[in-house]
């Protein structure tokens, strides 16, 4: 996951700075991303504009963000209903212990995130492949314009909302990209078709977490959107791109397959590679003992 646009960055610096291309030719064998956010991901800076209880909200689940999914097959489920979630959730807590938990989930861990310099590199950046691509939509009202605010255009949003330390943090992250071809022999390997955060919308007026606010919902798997993972097929230096299908964020590394890529790509088992097709989500190959196969099958197909 990161570390794939953190090996980007450190091919970038030695294809600079270590001896040229050169170097990187005569040390690097091949490089293999697993689930890269090579252009971040929406999910990450919706911690940073919504606070920790927006980002990690599930579709379905009752609150204040409405969730839309134009392309779910089959439909979102409709939201839980508030009386039923609130007893599900908070009973046995009293009513102050409650209000200190949630004052601590939304203030402190929010204000912990935002301190984070990887969160701000890992929310989208500028991608000169899609450059009208806009992440943040702020609605001004029903008579007025709604404005799309571009991943170029997230300091400024930062700086309008007198988050002054969170603006420089991002300006930095925008300075530092990771979706130019790293120059080196790339096996990609990433899922698809988990319901993934894709797009967000706030009232440009009121608090971003607050009443108003929307996620649209596209394909991914399930924390990085599908224009930052599948970034790595444009490179020239692509050998080869293995997808996954409904494997959710962080479970490809127990998937039989995956292993079957690394370990053909170490051996130079071009054959092995060569004959690798994507597999059916009932023909994923999931330890059955693992305790992270559950999970995995319950999220699996979700978009």
């Amino acid at each position: 996951s990161m570390a794939a646009p953190f090996t980007h960055a450190f091919l970038r610096w030695a294809n600079a700075k270590r001896g040229g291309k050169s170097w990187v030719q005569k040390n690097v064998h091949a490089f293999v991303p697993v689930a890269g956010p090579f252009n971040g991901a929406v999910n990450a800076l919706s911690a940073l504009m919504g606070g920790v209880a927006f980002a990690y909200t599930p579709p379905g689940q009752a609150g204040a963000t409405k969730f839309t999914c134009p392309l779910c097959d089959p439909p979102m489920a409709e939201p839980v209903s508030e009386e039923h979630f609130v007893i599900k959730v908070v009973d046995g807590f009293g009513a102050v212990l409650k209000e200190l938990l949630m004052d601590w989930l939304l203030t402190d861990i929010t204000r912990l995130l935002r301190e984070f310099p990887s969160l701000y590199w890992m929310s989208p950046g500028v991608d000169d492949s899609i450059p009208n691509r806009s992440y943040v939509t702020l609605q001004h009202g029903p008579w007025a314009q709604p404005e799309e605010i571009k991943a170029s255009g997230l300091p400024s949003l930062f700086r309008r909302l007198l988050m002054h330390d969170e603006a420089e943090r991002m300006k930095y992250a925008l300075s530092v990209g990771s979706t130019e071809d790293p120059g080196v022999p790339t096996h990609c390997i990433y899922s698809h078709n988990v319901r993934t955060f894709s797009h967000l919308t706030f009232p440009a007026g009121g608090v971003f977490a607050d009443i108003g606010a929307s996620v649209e919902i596209g394909d991914g798997d399930g924390t990085v959107h599908s224009d930052s993972l599948s970034v790595c097929e444009r490179w020239k230096s692509t050998v080869k791109v293995y997808k996954l299908p409904g494997v959710h964020h962080g479970f490809e590394v127990i998937i039989g397959q995956v292993h079957d890529v690394i370990v053909g790509v170490a051996k130079g088992d071009d054959a092995a590679l060569d004959a690798w097709t994507s597999p059916a989500f009932v023909d994923l190959d999931v330890p059955r003992l693992s305790s992270l196969s559950y999970p995995l099958a319950r999220r699996g197909r979700a978009f």
